[in-house]
Order: C-alpha cells, then structure tokens, then sequence
C-alpha cells in the first residue's frame, strides 16, 4: 500500500514503516531536499522509477541496494533537477522495518 508524505513540511522529520518484499511507494515530501533511509536487519531496496507499481513483484534492475544496518542519503534534488516526487521500496524479505528521514537541506 502506497504511504504519502507529501505533507510532511517541518525537518527534519523520521517515519518508520513496513516494507515487503513487493513494492511500497512512497510519495516524497514536496519541500524534501535529502531523504536517508535503511533498515537495520535486513537489506532495503530503493528505485525512482517511474513505470514501477505499487503492491507489484520487486524489478530485476534500476535501484539501489541498502545492507542492512546501513542508511543511505540521496539528494532529491531542487527546482527542475527535482524530477521525481516518488520513491519506489521494497525489501529481499516481508516485513522489514524500514526507516526514513526527510530533510530540507542538503549537507
């Protein structure tokens, strides 16, 4: 099921949720410029691309890999570079607890 935090607007701000191994979308918080997320038992999996779905199976290319125990920060970038407002998790097992943090400086 799809998770919207788009109207987070105070930062930095950490969600916590289950991701599957199907597909969570997640929609990003319009003012976000970083988001950092991982889980700390088991491997995360993040991809921007936009022809993945909700509750789908998990792709074979196009994301990228999170150990477990790591937290990986990406920059959502700002203005016209900001091509995306959605993120696309899942994880190599069902129910992982995964966290986020969104925050609206980068560095």
């Amino acid at each position: 099921m799809a998770i919207d935090y788009s109207t987070i607007n105070i930062f930095p701000e950490a969600k916590t949720f289950t991701a599957e191994a199907t597909i969570t979308q997640i929609i990003l918080p319009g003012n976000a410029k970083k988001m950092t997320i991982g889980a700390e038992v088991n491997k995360t999996y993040v991809s921007f691309t936009s022809s993945l779905v909700d509750g789908a199976a998990a792709p074979t290319v196009d994301y990228a890999f999170i150990p477990s125990g790591v937290i990986w920060e990406c920059n959502l970038g700002l203005g016209t570079t900001r091509k995306k407002t959605t993120a696309f998790v899942w994880s190599d097992t069902a129910s992982n607890k995964t966290t986020v943090v969104f925050e609206n400086q980068i560095g």
